[in-house]
């Protein structure tokens, strides 16, 4: 069996390279978009970009997981799970392709109480799917809310489910502001996500290792100066797919160290808007965080290798913490 996720790494990732190498060649102008309007005055100066990054692991990785991932999940009994994962990140890869594909006729996409209806709508979709195939007891919070009535449970989890996907998606989309930031991040919180299902959920490992090999191709397009963003395509699908894994696997709450990135970039934005609300006074030059730390001197580079190592030192005390448990 590893000498089959091993062959599926490799597939994917020369498989993911080749998508984003043809689809920046072909289709790069075409898509190419400005740098978001809150940014950095350097990042306005970067000019024109290909967007829609994303539609490499939105398209790749199902197609992928179709072809050689069921047969894991059908040995293993973890189909339910591995086709919601696959849901997961169609649906929120529409989602950000309807924003990102709003910005090129309108520069700000659609409004963001449309793109928020969307991720609910389609969240629910597919906690709904799961707990239908998995059973609500499938959910961490099912059994600690014992004390309350099986409808009103089902209810709590359903809610709860919903809320980790929505907030982990728009998370990574936050984060999504530097060249190789977000998906660097991924990648290293994938790997720790795929060493727990190593031991719970072999569908989702394969599904795991599929992602990273993306992720891979991708980085190497998006490493600074980025030839190519992955828009929101790209971050809402990844943080969608990332909740719902960390969900299936029952360690929703480990996200928080794991992803203490995508945390801090949210709590930084969260602040901000809090602060000039009530004291008409910003905390941060600029929000979400990392752009603060540009604007007081760092290089994108370093910010972005510092998250890296943060990210790592994290995982790993995570998944050691996880194991010895």
């Amino acid at each position: 069996m590893c000498n089959y996720f091993v062959v599926s790494l490799c597939v994917s990732t020369v498989c993911s390279f080749i998508f984003l190498q043809n689809f920046i060649r072909f289709l790069g102008k075409k898509t190419s978009t400005q740098v978001r309007e809150y940014t950095p005055q350097t990042h306005q100066l970067k000019g024109k970009v290909p967007s829609f990054g994303g539609l490499v692991w939105c398209i790749v990785v199902p197609v992928l997981c179709v072809l050689a991932g069921l047969r894991v999940a059908d040995e293993t009994s973890c189909s339910g799970e591995l086709l919601c994962a696959l849901l997961a990140l169609v649906l929120f890869g529409v989602c950000g392709f309807i924003d990102d594909w709003a910005k090129l006729k309108k520069s700000k996409g659609i409004t963001a109480c449309s793109k928020w209806v969307l991720q609910w709508v389609f969240a629910f979709t597919i906690v709904a799917l799961w707990l239908w195939t998995a059973g609500p007891e499938a959910s961490f919070l099912y059994s600690y809310t014992w004390f309350l009535p099986e409808v009103l449970r089902v209810i709590c989890v359903t809610l709860w489910s919903a809320f980790v996907m929505v907030g982990v998606s728009n998370a990574v989309n936050l984060t999504d502001g530097i060249d190789g930031l977000a998906g660097g991040t991924s990648l290293f919180v994938f790997a720790g996500a795929a060493f727990i299902a190593y031991y719970t959920c072999p569908a989702l490992l394969f599904f795991a290792i599929m992602l990273m090999a993306a992720l891979l191709a991708f980085l190497w397009f998006n490493a600074y100066p980025a030839k190519i963003f992955m828009g929101d395509i790209g971050a809402l699908s990844l943080g969608a797919a990332m909740g719902f894994m960390f969900l299936a696997l029952k360690v929703e709450f480990l996200l928080i160290p794991m992803g203490i990135i995508f945390v801090g970039n949210t709590l930084s934005v969260m602040l901000q808007v809090a602060s000039f609300k009530l004291t008409g006074k910003r905390i941060f030059r600029i929000a979400p965080v990392h752009h603060h730390f540009e604007l007081v001197g760092m290089h994108e580079s370093t910010i972005v290798m510092r998250a890296y190592l943060i990210t790592i030192f994290m995982c790993a005390v995570t998944c050691a913490l996880w194991f010895c448990w």
